[in-house]
């Protein structure tokens, strides 16, 4: 079944992007490679990642714990269901 996004769940998701993204660019000098490596990714960086992972989750109705392969196989069966229609 479809869920469509709250407007309170696309702000809060819209607002941790916008986090992830002044970090990124607080990192200027920094490589892609190291922005996005775990172990050399900033920390600020790794954590507006993290919280725009959770809001994406929670505007989708999926738990915060889901692992990605259960996520993809999840939004793989909600985009079936709407390519169906």
């Amino acid at each position: 079944m479809h869920r469509s996004i709250s407007r309170e769940s696309f702000l809060s998701r819209d607002s941790s992007s916008s986090c992830a993204r002044h970090s990124a660019i607080k990192s200027v000098g920094s490589s892609l490679a190291d922005l996005y490596d775990d172990v050399f990714m900033p920390k600020d960086l790794r954590e507006a990642h993290r919280a725009n992972d959770r809001a994406v989750l929670r505007a989708y109705g999926l738990p915060v714990t889901i692992t990605e392969s259960d996520c993809v196989a999840e939004l793989m069966r909600r985009y079936e269901a709407l390519a169906a229609q």
